[in-house]
């Protein structure tokens, strides 16, 4: 079992990186790997469901290509709920706590001479 496990480890080492995956560091690391640096999760998803990933995951019967376009649209929905839930609450922010701030601000200020 020690044996499967340390071979296991020989074979996947190359892509195992136990590092900072946000510092600088790992664009460079996964350049010389020759591993891809998706920095979105749309590009992330693209990837997840390319040709190459798609047969991949059938040969070895983990989604059948179906299930592999379902999951890309599912995790593509997630994103942009997520992203429209994010940009809604910022505008309410702005709106009710921002402006009317300025505004209070800006009365403060109204009669003070110019510079």
């Amino acid at each position: 079992q020690k044996d499967a496990v340390v071979e296991t480890l020989k074979a996947a080492r190359q892509v195992i990186f136990t590092g900072n995956g946000y510092g600088e560091e790992w664009p460079i690391e996964a350049k010389e790997r020759g591993l891809p640096n998706l920095k979105t999760t749309p590009e992330a998803t693209a990837a997840f469901a390319s040709e190459k990933n798609v047969a991949v995951f059938e040969a070895m019967g983990v989604y059948a290509p179906d299930e592999t376009h379902a999951r890309a649209e599912v995790l593509y929905e997630n994103y942009t709920n997520t992203l429209s839930v994010e940009i809604e609450t910022m505008v309410a922010m702005a709106k009710t706590g921002f402006l009317p701030a300025c505004a209070k601000d800006l009365a403060l200020y109204a009669a003070a001479p110019s510079l």
